[in-house]
């Protein structure tokens, strides 16, 4: 049963960095991005309900947490906690996806900036997208670019609130 764990657990992140993708509109012909829609595609053209991709996507997700939760707790919890729990679980995964990419930019403008690989491009283009908004508002400071520290306390809030949410439900 943990193989099957396992499973659902990496469809659900496959979704979710999906999800990203679609979100932030990245370089689709981005080798990374191709293999994860050859990947996927199947996967949301089989289970997908509505005509919206984003919202097909995250509804995917938060059926196969709920399948994982309602095989072991279904019993303790009713369906609808088990449904709101894994709608908060998929939530706290995107921001937390998030938060590790802006993490992985910030380290890889130190360590390789201007690097050509595929997934260096990839966390960037998303990290720099992630992080606009805020530079926007706040400039650097002598060469120095504080927006992330913002970003990571603001999705690290955020998922705080939503994990109290799903403990109290809990």
């Amino acid at each position: 049963m943990e193989i099957l764990n396992l499973i659902i657990e990496l469809i659900v992140y496959g979704l979710m960095l999906y999800f990203i993708f679609n979100l932030f509109k990245v370089d689709y012909y981005n080798p990374v991005v191709a293999g994860f829609t050859k990947i996927i595609s199947p996967i949301l053209s089989f289970l997908s309900f509505f005509p919206n991709k984003l919202v097909s996507i995250i509804f995917v997700a938060i059926a196969f947490k709920f399948l994982l939760y309602g095989y072991y707790d279904s019993s303790r919890f009713s369906y609808i906690i088990l449904a709101l729990v894994a709608g908060l679980d998929v939530v706290r995964l995107f921001f937390n996806l998030i938060l590790f990419i802006v993490i992985g930019g910030v380290i890889l403008s130190w360590v390789a900036p201007g690097s050509e690989h595929p997934i260096n491009k990839l966390i960037e283009e998303i990290s720099f997208k992630v992080l606009m908004p805020i530079r926007r508002f706040i400039p650097s400071m002598g060469g120095l670019d504080i927006s992330p520290i913002f970003v990571l306390i603001f999705l690290q809030q955020l998922d705080y609130f939503f994990y109290a949410i799903r403990m109290s439900l809990l």
